[in-house]
């Protein structure tokens, strides 16, 4: 049985579907707006109509406004 990343399939779903977010960096800046991509080491967000490039290191929390059903992501 082939393991499953829990972060990319995660990710993954929240730019697929386009889900807004509320992205908090490890020094407690907030910022809304959807992920539009996403890779090993950073994730890029599209907010205000600007794009914003965030290392994963430098994050500490997203959080959709809506439930990501895991049964979804665990496919």
């Amino acid at each position: 049985m082939k393991p499953i990343n829990l972060q990319d399939s995660y990710l993954y779903y929240l730019i697929s579907q386009e889900v807004p977010v509320t992205l908090i960096t490890k020094n407690g800046v907030p910022l809304k707006g959807t992920i539009a991509y996403s890779d090993s080491y950073t994730v890029t967000m599209q907010s205000q109509g600007k794009q914003s490039l965030f290392f994963k290191a430098a994050i500490s929390t997203i959080t959709p406004v809506k439930s990501v059903p895991l049964s979804e992501i665990l496919k």
